[in-house]
């Protein structure tokens, strides 16, 4: 589903902008596992974020966290 130019005018969308948090990229690739994600707006996005929005897409798994407990969260993953 597309919205034009507009990648923001509608939740239901497979289009999501470049200029994002570190952990709404993970949240948004793993819900977009084994599917489409288009990254739209390249012009939001400095070259050295491209560079390692890339690079840590293409990994296909999240940070590493740790819970308040010291125990080890869930780790997301997602597939191309």
């Amino acid at each position: 589903m597309g919205n034009g130019p507009d990648p923001a005018a509608s939740h239901e969308t497979y289009i999501r902008k470049w200029n994002t948090t570190g952990n709404d990229l993970e949240a948004t690739a793993a819900a977009h596992n084994d599917c489409i994600l288009i990254l739209d707006e390249l012009g939001t996005c400095s070259a050295q974020d491209i560079a390692k929005i890339v690079y840590d897409l293409f990994g296909g798994q999240g940070k590493a966290r740790m819970g308040k407990d010291a125990s080890l969260l869930y780790r997301r993953s997602w597939c191309f």
